[in-house]
């Protein structure tokens, strides 16, 4: 009995080898070797396909967001900015919270400018410092607690954003800076 075992197993032993022999050369059991000609035929035009489309959405740019950011909306013309909060608002709101973009180079590729074409008309779609006066005294008073809000709880700037803009990361002292910065202007709007 014991032998018998021993002779199963070592059956067992040479007809996995046979198989993995057999599905790395000959492609028995390998997904991709089993692929017929036609098949093959088929996936090289798929590949072709998707390079033509890839190539050819390069000449489908998006509009840029480049317009003048401190104009006559800026929030600064209807609430003082101390100048390390605009440093603050600079490096990590304005790109998609005003009319000015800094594009990185990448930006020009298909299809990460549309992303981040549609990125930009999103932020400006919740917020927009360009045109800040624009809004109504009770709406500035509910974005500028949104600011607070978001900045406070970590949600912005997006890490999408900070993935690849490192320096707008934003530290705990700034983060402090920019809260504080409206809860003051928040008080003082209270007390008018």
């Amino acid at each position: 009995m014991r032998n018998g075992g021993a002779l199963f197993a070592k059956s067992q032993m040479r007809s996995l080898r046979l198989s993995a022999g057999r599905s790395v050369l000959q492609g028995s059991n390998f997904p991709l070797g089993r692929i017929n000609g036609g098949m093959k035929k088929w996936l090289k035009r798929v590949a072709l396909l998707f390079v033509f489309l890839a190539v050819a959405a390069q000449f489908y740019p998006t509009p840029k967001n480049s317009g003048a950011i401190k104009g006559a909306g800026h929030v600064a013309n209807v609430f003082p900015v101390p100048a390390e909060v605009e440093a603050i608002l600079v490096k990590a709101c304005y790109d998609c919270h005003s009319n000015g973009t800094r594009y990185p180079w990448y930006s020009r590729l298909q299809p990460v400018a549309w992303w981040m074409g549609q990125h930009v008309v999103d932020g400006k779609r919740h917020l927009n410092f360009s045109e800040f006066t624009s809004y109504e005294p009770k709406r500035r008073k509910s974005k500028l607690q949104a600011v607070a809000d978001e900045v406070d709880m970590g949600h912005m700037p997006l890490p999408s954003y900070t993935w690849a803009h490192r320096d707008a990361v934003l530290t705990e002292a700034e983060k402090a800076l920019v809260v504080a910065w409206v809860e003051e202007t928040l008080e003082n709007l209270e007390s008018k």
